[in-house]
């Protein structure tokens, strides 16, 4: 109901059966069941290949019988959701405020446990023989990209020390609302002699827009990556790995909850990030200036006047 999950105990499931009485030429369903069990009869006369088999087949059939007998028919009578019926049931359904659940875990970690996700890269096993630096770029580089830290630990190096991981983690990764994503660096490095060396910047450049973006709010408009059309390709190129198309609302959301837990058991890592994403800041005002004042020379060359 809404954005919250109500679960309710079941206690017994209903078989709906159709009666079929519509298509029943007339008679009881005990006259029906006597002329099946004489029709098996006959044929186990008739026939005495089926001798040993017809026993048997009359046994089942009567066993139906009784079973329809004991099991009597139940009518019942369909509400439509929109009906009041249906509404008060909805309404006794749901917990109210003044009788709250008291978890001794985070919703993310009880959901987690209900449907755990799974690595759709290396395995488990195979990533745990490896050394923890080469485990974690790994990681980073598999879906999901981001990533939280509890999970890591847990599962991913149960027996480093915390500040080992964390180490690791600031090498190769930036923490993005809490969570761990890899850095650009680390996805897209950079090749002196690479003869597609501009679009190589172009996508780091983007990748970062994204990144930082995030950072200040889950959600980026379309409007906004529309301010920079040279890089537009290189932005769903990145979006569509960390966020959520929604054409509805002409924009993009990032698709993983931040780990609030983690700036508050690691306040000075976190410190330590949001000094790096300033001056990423920085950096990306002076990289996208040349990709928005190309838009503005689209624009002048159209209207065959300045914008400002």
């Amino acid at each position: 109901m809404g954005n919250k999950l109500h679960l309710n105990p079941v206690h017994a499931v209903v078989q709906l059966r159709p009666s079929l009485e519509h298509l029943k030429s007339g008679g009881s369903k005990r006259k029906d069941r006597v002329t099946g069990d004489t029709e098996v009869t006959v044929k186990r006369e008739n026939s005495s290949e089926e001798k040993s088999l017809a026993p048997s087949k009359k046994q089942n059939k009567r066993v139906d019988s009784s079973t329809e007998d004991e099991e009597s028919w139940v009518p019942l009578e369909y509400h439509g959701s929109e009906s009041d019926f249906s509404a008060r049931y909805l309404k006794r359904m749901v917990v109210q405020e003044s009788s709250p659940i008291e978890f001794t875990m985070t919703p993310y970690d009880y959901v987690n446990s209900l449907c755990p996700r799974t690595c759709k890269g290396s395995s488990k096993r195979a990533l745990l023989n490896l050394p923890l630096d080469e485990r974690i770029q790994k990681l980073l580089l598999e879906e999901p990209v981001a990533r939280r830290f509890s999970d890591l630990k847990k599962y991913y190096a149960p027996r480093n020390q915390e500040k080992e991981l964390l180490d690791v983690l600031q090498n190769h990764g930036l923490l993005l609302r809490d969570l761990w994503v890899p850095k650009t660096a680390l996805l897209y490095s950079k090749k002196e002699a690479s003869y597609r060396k501009k679009d190589d910047e172009n996508l780091r450049t983007a990748r970062n827009y994204i990144l930082n973006s995030f950072r200040k709010n889950p959600v980026i408009s379309y409007s906004e990556l529309n301010l920079y059309p040279p890089l537009r390709p290189h932005f769903d190129e990145t979006l569509k790995v960390l966020a959520v198309n929604r054409p509805s609302t002409r924009d993009w959301k990032f698709k993983e909850q931040p780990d609030v837990s983690f700036a508050e058991l690691y306040p000075e890592i976190a410190e330590s990030q949001e000094q790096i994403w300033e001056r990423m800041d920085k950096q990306l005002v002076e990289a996208l200036k040349p990709h928005r004042d190309m838009k503005n020379a689209s624009m002048t060359s159209k209207t065959g006047k300045s914008p400002h």
